[in-house]
């Protein structure tokens, strides 16, 4: 193999590797080798940002999953300190009744 064709196999690698890490510019994030490792496809509470390689659906169908929701029935509130803060044996009591 002469010179001129392994400057030419080097420049055309050269050329490849160039083209195939294009930065991100604007809404396009750039390319990925796997995507879904790069961006987590997982849901986040109260985040609303949409990755077009989300696989749940539409943009319209993430914005409904990023609103915030109420709380599961049952489940303490925070700041709750409940028996830990009671006085007496009796407010321990009455406070154990209310959440029977």
């Amino acid at each position: 193999m002469n010179f001129r064709h392994i400057y030419t196999i080097v420049v055309v690698a050269i050329l490849l590797v160039v083209i195939s890490c294009s930065p991100p510019e604007g809404n396009f994030g750039g390319s990925e080798y796997m995507p879904d490792m790069g961006h987590s496809i997982a849901y986040e509470a109260n985040t609303y940002n949409y990755y077009r390689y989300n696989t749940w659906g539409t943009e319209d169908e993430v914005y409904e999953y990023s609103k915030p929701r109420n709380p599961v029935q049952g489940t303490i509130p925070r700041g709750y300190v409940g028996v830990a803060g009671s006085a007496s044996p009796e407010a321990t009591l009455a406070v154990m009744k209310t959440h029977a």
